[in-house]
């Protein structure tokens, strides 16, 4: 209600475009109120094909049905609208990290996501593996302490961090990150 009555106060918005706004942003980033608008994402984006609200909902559906490829095209066509558009710079740089395995995309993205969004640990991840997978151990090791620094826990970013150390000739801090890794998961899943 409140969000409603802000964009009717504001210049650019009516009643409805403020209700049709607030529809959207009620299923962003909540899977279960997400699906059911599905029919009312596409019905949005006949009207206006370039609605960013609708826009970045359709994209992040197709990523919930794991159509990663076609969820980062969309993320790639709404920077072309919307370059610094936080939300969609975000989770193209984490879909080809984490679900396409596009290291070379994950970094462009996530360097343009560095600077709108200064403090996201996810973004701090794809930048150290990264960094990693170019072999640029410093970058690699300064970004995943960020990531880990951020309050991010799992047994992949300290094993990828220990062998960043590890790669800079810090061993002491290398054994504890891997130490930290084999606690948070068991060995077999580790030594991948």
């Amino acid at each position: 209600q409140a969000l409603g009555r802000a964009f009717q106060i504001n210049s650019g918005f009516d009643a409805k475009s403020a209700l049709k706004f607030q529809e959207m942003v009620q299923a962003y980033g909540n899977v279960d109120k997400l699906v059911p608008q599905e029919a009312r994402i596409n019905e949005l984006l006949k009207e206006d094909a370039a609605y960013l609200p609708a826009w970045i909902l359709k994209a992040m559906l197709l990523e919930h049905r794991a159509q990663f490829k076609a969820a980062a095209a969309e993320y790639e066509r709404i920077l072309k609208s919307y370059p610094t558009f936080s939300p969609a710079v975000v989770k193209a740089a984490l879909v080809y990290s984490e679900k396409l395995g596009d290291d070379k995309s994950a970094l462009t993205h996530a360097l343009k996501a560095r600077e709108v969004t200064r403090d996201d640990p996810r973004i701090a991840r794809v930048l150290g593996k990264s960094y990693a997978a170019q072999a640029d151990w410093p970058s690699a090791v300064r970004n995943l302490r960020q990531a880990v620094q951020s309050g991010l826990e799992d047994a992949e970013l300290y094993l990828l961090l220990g062998k960043a150390e590890a790669s800079t000739k810090e061993f002491p801090r290398s054994k504890a990150s891997l130490e930290k890794a084999l606690s948070l998961k068991p060995a077999s899943n580790v030594e991948k």
